[in-house]
């Protein structure tokens, strides 16, 4: 079973749970679930979707400009 997926990310239907680096490694991994899974569980706890006042034509755009720092 391979461990990541090469995709391109303008064609995945749900962006808004997308990690910043599949913009520019276009890989999903182990990685980019976990911080899609984050985010689902914070969709759960605030009933709030991620970027709610970003439009979706406009999400793959605002993703890039606006990365998030990870802890390390």
């Amino acid at each position: 079973m391979a461990k990541t997926k090469e995709v391109d990310p303008n064609k995945l239907p749900n962006k808004r749970w997308l990690a910043p680096e599949v913009l520019t490694t276009k890989l999903l991994t182990l990685e980019s679930d976990v911080f899609a899974f984050a985010f689902l569980m914070y969709e759960v706890l605030t009933m709030k979707i991620p970027h709610e006042t970003i439009e979706d034509k406009n999400i793959l755009e605002y993703i890039a400009k606006n990365p998030y720092v990870r802890p390390s």
